[in-house]
């Protein structure tokens, strides 16, 4: 294994380790919503309330902490995936995927934390539930571009080991070359046939 593979197995190496610690932390954080939001929509306690049917009461305040909470655990999915590939240089492809997954899940967490804080009226003016399930709604949309773009296969990538090596097997795996002829037999000198000059 040359350098830089060994190099690029380990960066790809530390980032799949930080994105099975963000999807553990991501997921937590959806748990922690989901339960709020059951809480909240059974009415065991009264944080938090909605103005517009037929969002009213426990059922709409709900809904504004459960969606969010899907939204969460769609990224908590995405970045866990075991059958991610992390290994060899990902390509132009594979890099483009990674960074529009990137931009998709800080864009989704924006949008959930909009639709809590627009849903219950905590910023803006006036806003309602309607507003609040809207950015919900839009939330989900982008974890789940998150997640196809998180998708994208690498492309590969030979470089010139890979070109160097590929060119090698192919040698072997086509077997040495016709044997060269055998070189006609060497005239004997007179001296070394041991003959005599015929007599007179």
């Amino acid at each position: 294994m040359s350098k830089q593979e060994a190099k690029t197995g380990t960066s790809l190496g530390a980032l799949g380790a930080t994105e099975q610690a963000g999807a553990f932390v991501v997921g937590i954080l959806a748990v922690v919503l989901g339960v709020i939001g059951l809480l909240r929509g059974f009415g065991v306690f009264e944080q938090g309330t909605v103005e517009q049917a037929p969002l009213t009461a426990n059922f709409g305040a709900g809904l504004m902490w459960l969606i969010p909470a899907v939204a969460v655990a769609i990224l908590a999915v995405t970045l866990a995936r075991a059958d991610h590939p992390h290994s060899g240089e990902q390509g132009a492809s594979g890099q483009m995927g990674h960074t529009i997954a990137y931009l998709g899940a800080i864009v989704t967490v924006v949008l959930a934390a909009l639709a809590i804080l627009t849903g219950f009226n905590w910023i803006g003016q006036d806003t309602t539930a309607a507003t609040g399930l809207l950015w919900g709604s839009a939330s989900i949309v982008s974890a789940f571009v998150t997640l196809a773009a998180h998708m994208i296969p690498p492309t590969a990538v030979a470089d010139q080991d890979q070109l160097v090596r590929m060119v090698e097997s192919r040698v072997r795996a086509s077997g040495p070359g016709p044997a060269p002829s055998a070189e006609p037999a060497a005239k004997q000198s007179p001296e070394s046939s041991g003959g005599s000059q015929p007599g007179g």
